[in-house]
């Protein structure tokens, strides 16, 4: 009988020692699977918010700039609606307006290794061969190419006889030494240049003023801004 006893007894122990070495092994997988799961959603959670940010600050800035589209129509609709009232109530040669063009660095960038690079800067004008048209334009800005302000002015008058720019001046304002300059391209309309400067980030604003003439640019379309690499007139 106590042979038998003690034969128990070591089975007892065996089941024991068995029991405990599974359950460490058991919890042992449970940490370690405790720990993959995460994280594995702790980085995808911070992934997902990652996206939910982004998508998010895309969207802000998508309403933000067709906000900024909308307040510049606006802003012309209601400049040409009160230059229509002015002269339904008889008010005539209104001689100033600001702000007829502004420009921001090209909205498609710069070509890569080009960022820095010096360019000519032509502004199109709807200033016409022949119209007898007195003007003052004053560009004033910012080029961070340059590290530098821009302020630049312009004036002139057109005759018909013979086709060509009176009394015209180009000055820049500040002293830098940009190269300033004015002229007719071949599609008769008036053109102002400036340049070469850095052409990294520039931004500007430019205001017009009529001179003593009867004849005057009112509704101020067709400015455009075009750069190009070398010294040339439009044509």
């Amino acid at each position: 009988m106590s042979e038998e006893i003690t034969k128990v007894r070591e089975d007892l122990n065996t089941l024991k020692i068995e029991y405990k070495s599974d359950r460490k092994a058991m919890i042992w997988s449970m940490s370690v699977l405790s720990l993959a799961l995460l994280a594995f959603f702790g980085f995808t959670y911070q992934k997902i918010g990652t996206l939910v940010d982004d998508n998010l600050m895309g969207e802000a800035k998508a309403r933000a700039n067709k906000a900024i589209i909308q307040i510049e129509k606006n802003q012309k609709e209601a400049d040409q609606l009160l230059l229509q009232i002015r002269k339904e109530l008889g008010e005539k040669n209104i001689s100033r307006r600001r702000s007829v063009l502004t420009f921001t660095h090209p909205d498609n960038g710069y070509k890569k290794g080009e960022e820095w690079a010096k360019r000519y800067y032509h502004i199109k004008t709807p200033v016409k061969l022949k119209s007898t048209e007195m003007w003052r334009y004053d560009l004033t800005g910012y080029s961070y190419g340059e590290g530098k302000p821009i302020s630049l002015t312009w004036v002139g008058y057109t005759f018909s006889v013979p086709p060509d720019i009176r009394q015209g001046n180009a000055t820049d304002n500040t002293g830098s030494g940009v190269p300033v300059s004015q002229y007719f391209g071949r599609d008769d309309y008036l053109y102002l240049r400036f340049g070469p400067i850095s052409q990294y980030y520039n931004s500007f604003a430019l205001d017009y003023q009529s001179g003593s003439t009867g004849e005057l640019v009112e509704y101020h379309d067709g400015y455009e801004v075009i750069i190009t690499e070398n010294d040339i007139q439009i044509k």
